[in-house]
């Protein structure tokens, strides 16, 4: 699926900096939302991920001689709260917790970040400054190194702000080690140092202009998988374009200034078509139109999300959950924000995979294992698989 300069830790010939532990783990963490496009879920995991629509629509990429969108726009802190359905049926939301619309941007705040797939999988379930975090009550824990992710090595997030892990100041966004970005773009992703922005570390014009490869031309590009501005290396026409896996997997086919972009052919051979139903170009990337197109989809089958909203494939009632497998062997059988989940610890006991795979207890809106359940499970019996997973999502 990917191709070798998704693979080659080398940024156009420079020595990647971190250890090869470090680059595959920064790697992964930046992937995840790709990668779920082209894996079927699982029966035994949470429901996979796309890399889907941003927070608000992608700000226009721009060349690096031109001022590129502001990376603070992404920390919105404006108190006016608005109507938030389309933040909380997007992947903004469940991906990222971003579920709550203010000043016309999707958020974070209060418990959006419980059920989002970043809490799940790396720990971010606190919501500060419009993003999700580690929470911490304690510098030491950000330093910390769990399920595979440490957000001070990984985000620059080293200090503690309101309960959780952030930025706080350039010194901790210059620490992170450099060679660890890469991207699925025809010239891949530059590795751009980030800077600091209102409690993150973000990519820049500055940094992307300084980072530009000689003879290269660079733009600050809103990556809708990471949910961030990243530094992308401008194609140079069609064919780059079509021999990539942006392409394949995004429908990001025709040469522009501003990068690859969506075509009416690429969205409807791309794989956000099958899997996620987003099969019509509107304006520079793929989009769910029509429900049609979203009943024809791996998402409806797998994961009940048959419904059109804001671009997007969802779920709008727990009829949609009902007839699926993971509500009948996984207890996610209850509406929330787009997605079926499991409504409490008794569903997910309920549910056959309790007894075979010791999914037992709720946790952000999946059935996850403990060291208990898992001794007690026909997993542990057969497969001498008896001891909780760090990402509590199996037994092993």
């Amino acid at each position: 699926m990917l191709d070798a300069r998704l693979r080659n830790p080398v940024t156009q010939g420079r020595p990647v900096a971190a250890s090869a532990r470090a680059w595959y783990l920064a790697a992964m963490y930046r992937l995840t939302p790709l990668l779920g496009l082209i894996v079927a879920c699982g029966t035994n995991a949470p429901a996979p991920t796309s890399a889907t629509r941003s927070e608000t629509p992608p700000p226009v990429a721009t060349a690096v001689t031109v001022s590129a969108p502001s990376a603070a726009s992404t920390q919105p802190t404006a108190p006016a709260k608005e109507p938030d359905d389309a933040c909380s049926h997007s992947q903004a939301c469940a991906t990222h917790g971003r579920c709550t619309q203010v000043a016309g941007q999707c958020v974070a705040r209060g418990d959006d970040c419980r059920n989002s797939d970043r809490c799940r999988r790396l720990g971010k379930c606190v919501a500060v400054g419009g993003r999700c975090r580690v929470g911490a009550t304690d510098a030491k824990q950000c330093k910390a190194t769990t399920r595979g992710f440490s957000p001070c090595t990984m985000d620059g997030e080293c200090r503690i702000k309101d309960g959780g892990c952030v930025a706080g100041s350039t010194s901790d966004c210059r620490a992170i080690p450099t060679g660890t970005i890469v991207g699925r773009h025809p010239g891949g992703m530059t590795d751009a140092e980030r800077e600091f922005v209102d409690g993150s570390c973000l990519v820049t014009s500055a940094s992307c202009t300084k980072a530009c490869p000689k003879g290269k031309i660079c733009h600050v590009e809103f990556d809708e998988g990471l949910q961030a501005p990243t530094c992308v290396i401008t194609a140079i026409d069609d064919t780059e374009c079509a021999q990539a896996t942006s392409c394949a997997v995004e429908g990001r086919c025709q040469a522009t200034p501003e990068g690859c972009q969506a075509t009416d052919t690429g969205c409807a051979r791309s794989a956000l078509c099958r899997i996620a139903g987003r099969c019509t170009k509107v304006a520079k990337s793929c989009r769910a139109t029509t429900d049609a197109d979203c009943a024809r989809s791996r998402r409806c089958r797998d994961d009940g999300l048959c419904h059109a909203r804001n671009g997007e494939c969802v779920a709008l009632s727990d009829a949609d959950c009902a007839p699926l497998f993971i509500c009948k062997d996984h207890g996610r059988c209850t509406y929330r924000r787009g997605q079926c989940v499991p409504a409490s610890d008794a569903a997910c006991a309920a549910a056959p995979a309790c007894q075979t795979q010791g999914q037992c207890a709720e946790e952000h809106g999946r059935c996850a294992v403990t060291d208990a359940s898992c001794k007690a499970a026909d997993v542990c019996r057969n497969k001498s698989a008896c001891t909780a997973s760090p990402s509590g999502a199996f037994c092993e």
